[in-house]
């Protein structure tokens, strides 16, 4: 059972939590007067509190709602200010810049893709008439592949010549929001380099600390390159050991994430907790002398949180130091720590410095699992008390997964609409997989002065994480291995956060009352997803030509069914369909789908005066797709059609295309220059004929 006494910083984070999100979601400062009234209030009510005694304490519970509020209206505040950094006279985005020149710091650790190298920079001037203008703001820059760009660092200052352009909204219904990814790390403008765009000014302008910790990271991966560790197998050693995502493929990433093993990859609680142990192996000597506890402490600490830092500082790696911090501290002192407020504590200290972090997936998904492991492993592994020693500890270990699954599973289905089935057998056989990877993986570096004892090492490292890949991927091809395409929305999470958080009332303060809301919002859960797959299997009926550059893709939904119309390099290319299709069918819970084009001369009689590739009817509604000249035999006809999609620069006037066709909407697609949709649609405007260009406008979305 929660005391809650024992964990006042859940008390604070929650009023503060919502105070982030609604700021978040509402994106507008509250008005100065609602301040200052909220202000004065608050103000009285504590003076008429602390005055009488009485009172006090009869009305204990205004205390608790006046510092909710304080800390709901400070979270708010925070929010918009951290926010509003772009409005500063300063910021990059507001200071005009007639060379394209500026000046920018690399301030983050580099990623490597397989034709760019991508940096986050802060720009700290812009060149103003040749003047240099000093500003302040992060961007995010693409920069060209090639020898120079490899050998960057954290820290490296670049004069670029480049404009940067504003990160685009999504162009295609239900697509990843790129826009708002960046903009939660306060990230509002991008640029692309090529290789006479740039050039590196200075090395080592950023904080000492982590320029040695990035350089000591490209040290420790150029000994795994030196050992002949390549592929795959180095790919996830870099993961699992460096925070170095870069090197997975995508299939392999598809095949961790399908088997539900992808929270290997990034370092977190076990990585740190694995570190250590090792670590206070060690140092055990130390605690033989005075003040070596003290010492030996601060040696752990130092490194571990050189380790976060030399891994990126990503959420999960953050809140296990953090977490090892407090935690140490206060066995020194021998106080003992509430696991779980020291939990809210972390979070409450991270949102208090960037409250976006609330929206971030890596914050969400580490707190929660953790949340979980600590609310229910013990009562989930009370169930069961096996005799045996060995399935004693594989049952806790099951208990801890499926504690974490628990706390973690609405999130997984709204961001990633799948659900690995086989998730408990994937995270016993993964945890003896990655204990072993990471001691083998710190041998081979702890024994690089020994080429040869390194090597050896290697070759069983190899091995390890041959192994690791190989189960993935078998247990990730299994029929039952994985659920996909599980459409869940924002409310259906909501509703199973609820479900969860009764239900866990009842278990941990043995409550029945709490069944009864627990069923109710079962019931609400069935009845919302029913009506909205009804919705979509009879009344869902929807035409979209997507913008996707420089190709044409179009769709045709009617219940669960999508007829695909598009070029075959989008068919062919796994990650291009994935990107840009998958998502939006999983929302709109397609099931079934056809490539296949319907043929002009099926449905319109041969008397028709025009010979057109592509025609297709779909119910009422007529679609041509023109790709190329049409020929055009006149006899006073014109064909009726619905819309008129033009693609791949097709060399034809609005004007002769009317003279042929009664369309409704001239629709110019992806597949064509801008130059030349901007001419057709000056002529749609001379002749006064509707028209949508996606290359402007994005994605064509008509619900039929």
């Amino acid at each position: 059972m929660i005391k809650w006494n024992k964990v006042p910083f859940i008390r604070f984070l929650l009023p503060f939590a919502f105070g982030i999100a609604s700021a978040i979601w509402l994106k507008t400062a509250l008005p100065v007067a609602f301040l200052i009234s909220v202000f004065v209030i608050i103000l009285t009510s504590f003076v008429l509190l602390f005055t009488y005694s009485t009172l006090k304490r009869k009305n204990v519970w205004i205390v608790g709602l006046i510092l909710n509020v304080l800390l709901f209206i400070t979270a708010y505040e925070l929010t918009i200010i951290a926010n509003l950094t772009r409005n500063d006279p300063h910021y990059y985005g507001n200071v005009p810049s007639d060379s394209d020149l500026y000046l920018v710091k690399i301030i983050e650790p580099i990623s490597v893709k397989q034709n760019s190298t991508k940096v986050i920079v802060k720009v700290e001037a812009s060149n103003i008439k040749g003047v240099w203008e000093s500003t302040n703001g992060k961007g995010i820059i693409y920069i060209e592949k090639d020898s120079l760009s490899d050998i960057l660092n954290y820290g490296d200052q670049l004069l670029i010549n480049s404009q940067f352009i504003a990160v685009k909204p999504p162009l295609n219904p239900n697509e990843f929001n790129y826009q708002n990814f960046l903009a939660n790390k306060y990230i509002y403008y991008q640029s692309y380099l090529k290789k006479t765009q740039w050039k590196r000014v200075a090395e080592n302008k950023g904080n000492f600390i982590f320029y040695t910790a990035s350089k000591f990271r490209k040290h420790l991966l150029k000994i795994f390159e030196d050992n002949n560790m390549t592929g795959r197998e180095y790919g996830v050693i870099a993961a699992i050991l460096l925070g170095q995502t870069d090197h997975i493929d995508s299939e392999l990433f598809r095949e961790y994430q399908g088997s539900g093993a992808v929270h290997v990859l990034v370092v977190a609680g076990l990585h740190v907790g694995i570190i250590l142990l090792m670590l206070n192996f060690l140092l055990r000597f130390l605690n033989k002398y005075k003040y070596g506890k003290h010492f030996k402490i601060i040696l752990i600490l130092s490194i571990i949180w050189f380790y976060a830092i030399m891994t990126g500082l990503s959420s999960p790696v953050l809140r296990a130091a953090t977490m090892i911090t407090f935690v140490s501290i206060g066995r020194l002192y021998k106080r003992h720590f509430n696991t779980l407020n020291l939990l809210s504590l972390s979070a409450f200290i991270f949102l208090v410095f960037n409250p976006n972090l609330l929206v971030d997936l890596g914050f969400q998904l580490s707190f929660l699992a953790v949340t979980g492991i600590l609310l229910l492993q013990k009562p989930i592994s009370s169930l069961w008390k096996p005799s045996n020693f060995l399935i004693n500890k594989l049952w806790q270990l099951t208990a801890l997964s499926i504690a974490a699954q628990l706390f973690t599973l609405p999130l997984t289905l709204l961001y990633f609409h799948q659900f690995p089935n086989l998730f408990l057998i994937t995270n016993l056989v993964v945890f003896f997989f990655v204990i072993a990877i990471i001691f083998t993986g710190i041998a081979v570096l702890v024994t690089s002065w020994c080429s040869l004892i390194s090597v050896i090492i290697t070759k069983l490292l190899v091995w390890l994480v041959f192994g690791l890949n190989t189960s993935i991927h078998f247990i990730e091809t299994l029929p039952i291995a994985v659920t996909r395409s599980i459409s869940f929305t924002v409310f259906s999470s909501v509703l199973l956060y609820m479900f969860i958080l009764f239900l866990l009332f009842y278990i941990l303060m043995k409550k029945k009352k709490m069944l009864l809301p627990s069923l109710i919002i079962i019931i609400c859960f069935i009845i919302f997803s029913s009506f909205k797959t009804y919705q979509q299997q009879y009344s869902q009926k929807k035409f979209i030509v997507y913008d996707i550059n420089k190709l044409t893709a179009i769709n045709i939904i009617e219940g669960k069914h999508c007829l695909i119309i598009a070029d075959s390099m989008i068919i062919i290319d796994k990650d291009k369909y994935n990107f840009q299709f998958e998502n939006n069918y999983t929302q709109l819970g397609i099931l079934t789908y056809s490539n296949e084009f319907i043929n002009y001369k099926n449905n319109v009689s041969n008397s028709t005066p025009y010979k057109i590739d592509c025609f297709f009817q779909f119910n009422d509604i007529r679609i041509v797709l023109i790709n190329k000249p049409v020929i055009h035999i006149y006899n006073g006809n014109h064909l009726k059609v619905d819309y008129l999609i033009i693609s791949h620069n097709a060399r034809v006037k609005i004007s002769e295309l009317k003279k042929m066709f009664d369309a409704d909407m001239y629709i110019f697609d992806s597949s064509n220059y801008l130059t030349q949709t901007l001419k057709w649609s000056k002529e749609c405007d001379s002749i006064k004929v509707n028209y949508y260009n996606v290359l402007d406008m994005g994605a064509f979305v008509k619900d039929l």
